[in-house]
């Protein structure tokens, strides 16, 4: 899973748009993260000043590696039994 956080409130489109797709083709999942100046700041995060939507997406985020390893898991075990 890869997970891209917005470092500026002004993405590059086109920059975004190829990280998207460079991640895209190598990982099972991506998870993009809004910008939000709480993480931008660089210092503690304090979960309850993020905006909604970045809380959102980093529950989203945490779902996501979880569905990933669950996946993998299912996988493993079927490989062994057969």
């Amino acid at each position: 899973v890869t997970v891209l956080s917005a470092a500026d409130p002004t993405t590059d489109r086109t920059v975004r748009d190829q990280l998207l797709n460079h991640f895209r083709a190598r990982t099972g999942a991506v998870v993009e993260i809004p910008y939000d100046s709480e993480i931008a700041h660089g210092g503690p995060i304090r979960w309850s000043q993020l905006a909604d939507s970045t809380r959102t997406a980093w529950i989203h985020a945490g779902a996501t590696v979880a569905h990933v390893l669950v996946q993998q898991d299912q996988r493993t075990l079927a490989a062994r039994r057969s």
